[in-house]
């Protein structure tokens, strides 16, 4: 059996006007500090741009990152990228889709004011043997509508890219009993319900920059949105959101907590690339 440990996190993207979000030398050096101090396998990410990407590949260079920006499928816009630990992973194939009626170009869904993306990757342990798929999702914030079917186009491409062990780790903007998440528990399931051990940390993952010390004293309402969805042949061995400084002087990395699960991959049935990664593409 290989095992990963594996982590999503919204990390915010560079808002200068607002107070908390600028990508200050602070605020980069807190993020960083909670990715190594997590130290994950594999970390999906949330709201990142070009220029935080680019510090993000300087300061962690154990990792492989890859992911397009979602308004050309190059650069521009917010990436939702994926960042591999070279030592323990390699990858095989990857790509991105767009959450939208026209998946394989840049395109938005109907009613919504920006683009959402997946970028996903198929995965091989460096030691051993063992074959990982990941989706990386960020679904919309406004839109029901296009957070379901967002939601459901990844199930697709799950489905048509045949047999594996599959792991859906992302901002899903919604939280237990909403459609979105039913619909993802049609064929996954909820990794913080599914671990073996008891989850720890924070029931919720979205905090709005409010420190806990605050959050609840004042009533504050926190959300869990965040979620690490398994397939089958995943079993989730622990289910954590690591705490992080949350002191009244504290910079705080994000508005969102991470969180890290640790999981063990059963046999899967390996696939060669390029079909992996047509049945991916055609999909949608």
């Amino acid at each position: 059996m290989t095992r990963a440990h594996l982590m999503t996190y919204n990390i915010k993207n560079d808002s200068p006007g607002e107070r908390h979000a600028a990508w200050t030398r602070d605020r980069r050096e807190a993020l960083v500090a909670v990715v190594r101090e997590a130290a994950p396998d594999v970390a999906a990410l949330q709201e990142v741009v070009a220029h935080q990407l680019a510090h993000l590949r300087a300061d962690l260079p154990s990792y492989i990152a890859v992911g397009v920006g979602r308004d050309d499928g190059d650069a521009a816009g917010e990436h939702v990228p994926l960042l591999v630990r070279s030592d323990r992973w390699s990858i095989r194939t990857w790509g991105t889709f767009w959450l939208s009626p026209s998946p394989d170009v840049p395109s938005l869904h109907p009613g919504t004011h920006c683009a959402r993306v997946c970028t996903w990757a198929v995965l091989d342990a460096v030691a051993g043997a063992g074959e990982l798929r990941v989706w990386n999702v960020h679904l919309d914030h406004e839109s029901e509508d296009a957070r379901e079917f967002g939601m459901r186009l990844v199930l697709d491409r799950i489905a048509a890219a045949g047999p594996g062990r599959d792991v859906v780790l992302g901002d899903l903007n919604a939280g237990p009993g909403s459609a979105p998440v039913a619909a993802a528990l049609t064929g996954l399931r909820d990794a913080r319900e599914a671990s073996r051990s008891a989850p720890t940390g924070s029931g919720a993952t979205f905090h709005d920059w409010v420190p806990a010390a605050i959050r609840d004293s004042g009533g504050e309402h926190a959300e869990r949105i965040d979620w690490v969805l398994v397939g089958p042949g995943i079993e989730v061995l622990a289910y954590d959101v690591p705490a992080i400084d949350e002191t009244a002087d504290a910079v705080l990395p994000s508005d969102h907590y991470p969180v890290v699960v640790d999981v063990e991959i059963g046999t899967s049935v390996a696939r060669p690339a390029t079909e992996a990664g047509s049945a991916a593409a055609a999909a949608g």
